[in-house]
């Protein structure tokens, strides 16, 4: 070749090289020593000692969640002409955890509630909150089922089953959007 380079070694015959007479060096292991190494630190409120990059870890915390909104919805009443109404049942389906991502620590939480409330006269409501979740605002949309004799109006002023109710403080609507507030307060406490 004119410019002394070797036809084998050219850019567009790279695929065509082949090994030479001299072997590949053998890759010899060396052992780290334990005043070499850096020690990874982790940060403030980060997660557990394993994760001390604080790159990412999950703990699940749905049956908190669940146990939770037993104790703190069933029991909720509010007095009305005629007795009371109350909540009496409630059933929680989605997930909670706690996560600790880039070392900070975060609450995400997705639920649909779907609870009873009972009255006086035989007066039941079944009530959904299809989305508390996270990134949802309270007052939280409410879808009510009225059964049973839903004539006493004054029990289902009681429940207060509009989103004017709960923002004016009014019903067992209200107490109840309090207990989901009180819910996450202790959310957020319990890890």
């Amino acid at each position: 070749m004119p410019d002394g380079k070797d036809p084998e070694l050219d850019f567009y015959r790279h695929r065509e090289w082949k090994p030479g007479a001299t072997a590949a060096p053998v890759a010899q292991p060396v052992r780290v020593m334990n005043s070499d190494a850096s020690p990874v630190t982790a940060e403030a409120g980060a997660s557990s000692p394993w994760n001390a990059a604080g790159t990412w870890e999950e703990k699940g915390k749905k049956q908190w969640a669940v146990d939770a909104f037993q104790r703190l919805l069933v029991g909720l009443e509010q007095e009305c002409e005629g007795g009371k109404v109350a909540v009496t049942g409630v059933v929680a389906s989605g997930d909670a955890s706690i996560t600790f991502t880039r070392g900070k620590k975060k609450w995400p939480y997705d639920f649909k509630l779907e609870f009873t409330i009972e009255g006086p006269d035989g007066m039941k409501c079944e009530v959904v909150i299809p989305d508390f979740a996270c990134d949802e605002c309270a007052p939280y949309e409410m879808d009510f089922t009225w059964k049973g004799d839903s004539r006493n109006e004054a029990a289902k002023a009681a429940v207060g089953a509009t989103s004017k109710k709960v923002n004016a403080s009014e019903g067992l609507m209200y107490l109840v959007h309090q207990a989901l507030e009180k819910w996450f307060e202790e959310f957020k406490a319990s890890c």
